[in-house]
This record gives structure tokens, C-alpha cells and sequence, in this order.
């Protein structure tokens, strides 16, 4: 949890901790899996890229909804993320993506 803040922040491993993680993380998962159910389940042919970017866009909608101004790097698009953080959106949707096939 960011300590200025008070909202959520994700990890490292790509789980999400604080006030709102939990109810953000859900809405992600959602947004992912519908977007999957009305892709007729091609998004197996999107590339890891494009899986994570989605992952990156839902999040930042969900860090918009719970703070009136975030900070830049909260909000930084996907190709500005670090390596690790890239690799772990990709991986959180192909997780979503196996769960829901």
C-alpha cells in the first residue's frame, strides 16, 4: 500500500495490497476474463505485449477511480513500465486467460 496515498500499489510478484487492492484486483480480473469471453477466446493469438498492455490500462482505470490525482509513475503507460512489471501484466492475463479457457 502506498503510504501517501493509501490505495493499493502491485507488487513485485503482481498481487495487489492495500484499501483497495482487493476490490481492484477483482474489477481487473473481470475486465480481463469478459474481454476474453467476447473474443470468442482469440486472445490466445494477441502476443505476450498486448496481453500486458491491457492488464496496464485496466489497472490504471482502477488507480484513476480510487485517487483524484495520482502520482505519474501509478499512471505510466505500459511501454514505460520496468521489464519485470511488463512480464508480470502478461502473466497476470494468460493466468486469467488459462482459468477461464
Amino acid at each position: 500500500m502506498d503510504r501517501e496515498t493509501g490505495v493499493a500499489v502491485k507488487t513485485f510478484d503482481g498481487s495487489f495490497r492495500g484499501l483497495t487492492g482487493n476490490a481492484s484486483a477483482a474489477a481487473v480480473y473481470g475486465q480481463v476474463r469478459d474481454f476474453i469471453s467476447v473474443s470468442g477466446g482469440n486472445t490466445s493469438k494477441l502476443t505476450r505485449e498486448q496481453k500486458g498492455r491491457f492488464v496496464a490500462t485496466c489497472w490504471i482505470a482502477q488507480i484513476h477511480k480510487h485517487i483524484e490525482d495520482p502520482k505519474p509513475g501509478y499512471v505510466a503507460g505500459s511501454n514505460d513500465l520496468p521489464a519485470w512489471q511488463q512480464e508480470t501484466d502478461a502473466d497476470i492475463f494468460e493466468a486469467i486467460e488459462h482459468a477461464n479457457s
